[in-house]
């Protein structure tokens, strides 16, 4: 019988970011997980959320892969004892000694290994060099996973001074929706949406699954990084690669289509440039920008689901305070599914965009929209923190 109490090994972004606000000072946490899913970046977003939370928290970044002895505290000699005491640089006491922090090491496992012995005192005794740090001052770390191949591995000794938490990746599906608030291209967007059970896929979970087999795990999914797969190193599919594949595809009237298929495939790799590509081919048959502009009433309907959704990403990307108005008379022929979609993705961009906040918050006057709100009890009302 399956052990009622036994969960998942990994846990969520939102998972992770509770622990970390409201983890105690003296308590240091590695976060580990696929390379590209985030880590770095929510360390970020919750060390500013504690730092405009009422307490003044000093934020210091530090990159493993490029620190060296010396970065932490340098040897002087003490010329009363003859011998050497490690002196911090002034910036880090400053900002974790004398004041509290939070100190970010990105990459420790890449560390060499006289950081990461330094690393392991920080962790433990909460010193850095001599000095002990401030009793509300924090140290976080994160790292690819040991058999990722990216040379992420630390000893026991190091392991045992530390909370280890494994972050599992998002779904494409989440992905997308943190791209839609950045103006990813709406292709980009639509295959986060398709494809996002294989977006969000580890190459753990095929070891879960006891996938062995080579092709069989190119098989079942081809798109993610998986070190038992030769050519996935070529290019695969995380936030960080699909962040980068939406440039391309922003600039795809400039570059045509060869020099674009290339350079999707350069950061995503081969099997999801030719699926992006096959798409592109839907959204080419779409009604143009321009079309819905300037007759929303009248201009073409996808009549199935692909289509629809993908202009759902269109209006997202397009939407301004000079056709809001035209925005919604078009959206309200979509299907209902589309338009619920539309404005919980309008509303998720108006949180991380003030122009987008703008456009939300004049939307919502427009007696259309509240009479479509009342029909469809979707809750909206102005954001007061566009005056803030």
């Amino acid at each position: 019988m399956k052990n009622q109490y036994i969960h998942s090994p990994r846990l969520s972004r939102e998972q992770v970011q509770l622990v970390l606000e409201n983890a105690p000072p003296e308590q240091t946490i590695l976060i580990e997980g696929d390379n590209g899913i985030g880590k770095t970046s929510l360390m970020n977003q919750v060390a500013e959320k504690l730092s405009n939370n009422g307490r003044k928290l000093n934020v210091v970044f530090l990159n493993g892969k490029t620190m060296k002895d010396g970065d932490l505290a340098i040897p002087v000699l003490n010329k009363q004892t003859g011998t050497l005491d490690m002196v911090l640089r002034t910036r880090l006491y400053n900002m974790l000694v004398k004041e509290a922090g939070i100190l970010i090491i990105d990459e420790l496992p890449k560390a060499p290994l006289v950081v990461q012995k330094e690393g392991s005192s920080m962790a433990y005794e909460r010193y850095i060099g001599e000095e002990k740090m401030h009793p509300e001052s924090r140290v976080w770390m994160t790292g690819n996973l040991s058999d990722e191949g990216f040379g992420d591995a630390l000893d026991g000794t190091f392991l045992s001074r530390i909370t280890r938490i494994h972050m599992g990746k998002a779904s494409g599906k989440q992905i997308g929706e943190y791209g839609a608030t950045q103006g990813w291209h709406e292709t980009i967007l639509l295959m986060c949406n398709e494809y996002s059970d294989k977006i969000g896929e580890s190459y753990t979970d095929l070891d879960d699954m006891d996938i062995d087999n080579l092709d069989k795990r190119v098989a079942h999914n081809p798109y993610i990084y998986d070190p038992k797969v030769e050519s996935s190193k070529d290019g695969f599919v995380n936030a960080r690669t699909l962040e980068r594949a939406s440039v391309w595809m922003h600039q795809y009237k400039v570059n045509g289509d060869a020099i674009t298929y290339n350079l999707v495939r350069g950061a995503c790799g081969t099997p999801f440039a030719n699926e992006l590509f096959q798409l592109l081919k839907t959204s080419n048959e779409l009604p143009s920008w321009d079309a819905v502009e300037s007759d929303p009433s009248t201009v073409q309907v996808p009549v199935n689901g692909v289509p629809m959704i993908m202009m759902v990403y269109r209006c997202l990307n397009n939407i301004s305070g000079s056709n809001y108005k035209q925005v919604m008379t078009y959206i309200e022929r979509l299907a209902i599914e589309c338009q619920d979609m539309f404005f919980k993705l309008l509303r998720l961009k108006s949180k991380a965009s003030r122009d987008a906040l703008k456009v939300y918050n004049a939307l919502v006057t427009l007696p259309t929209f509240q009479q479509w709100c009342a029909k469809n009890d979707f809750l909206a009302t102005p954001d007061k923190k566009e005056n803030d």
